[in-house]
């Protein structure tokens, strides 16, 4: 998925994990950060540039997707 070469930020990897709980919209993530939506524009399109994604679609789906996958997520049944 990621290039280890270009990993994503600290803050790249937070509205990730923000998208991954189905917060899409630039303004809804900045305020749940406290950053800009012109921030948020900025990390989306260099997260979507770093995972090789076209869309914000593309993107969201990747972001819930690791969510249901993430170790800390899991539990044993």
């Amino acid at each position: 998925m990621l290039n280890p070469a270009n990993p994503l930020t600290k803050t790249e990897q937070r509205i990730f994990e923000v998208i991954g709980s189905g917060i899409i919209s630039n303004k809804a993530i900045g305020n749940r950060l406290s950053i800009s939506q012109h921030t948020v524009k900025n990390h989306k399109e260099n997260i979507k540039q770093k995972l090789k994604l076209t869309t914000c679609q593309e993107l969201l789906e990747l972001a819930v997707q690791s969510k249901q996958f993430s170790p800390e997520e899991k539990t044993e049944e």
